[in-house]
């Protein structure tokens, strides 16, 4: 199951996270004074260097910020890609993070329709959970650009 399920702390704490990311960047690009999406653009070129870096070491703390940092690099490849003018707007850029906050609670729905009995085998519970996300690419995946 994505994230072991879905409750709505766990929504919440979602768009929160990336609420406090639209503000740093925002601030940046005040800072800076550079355009929102060159402050996108030069941060996906950091957290992509230092994913690189990190994902040289061991550990939880250092597995987490690669996949904290995947996160984040998707909106922002994402955003940069949309040809949106206004991307500073929040609700321009909180918009993919409210579609993948459905999708957890969606996916966590349609596994609870699909799970096995809890006393199944390793392999019902691998295939259970292929399904799931054959399920979720059909739903969720995105036409190339």
């Amino acid at each position: 199951m994505i994230v072991c399920g879905y409750n709505e702390q766990m929504g919440r704490g979602l768009k929160l996270l990336f609420e406090g990311v639209h503000a740093t960047i925002l601030e940046r690009s005040r800072r800076d004074e550079l355009p929102f999406s060159e402050v996108l653009r030069r941060e996906i070129i950091e957290m992509t260097r230092i994913s690189g870096a990190l994902k040289a070491g061991q550990g939880c703390t250092l597995s987490m910020l690669v996949g904290l940092n995947a996160m984040v690099t998707a909106l922002f490849e994402d955003l940069l890609s949309s040809g949106d003018p206004d991307l500073a707007d929040e609700a321009v850029f909180m918009k993919e993070v409210d579609k993948m906050v459905i999708a957890v609670m969606e996916s966590d729905q349609y596994n609870a329709l699909h799970r096995p009995p809890s006393k199944s085998s390793d392999t019902i519970i691998e295939r259970s959970a292929g399904a799931v996300g054959e399920w979720m690419m059909k739903e969720y995946a995105s036409a190339p650009k």
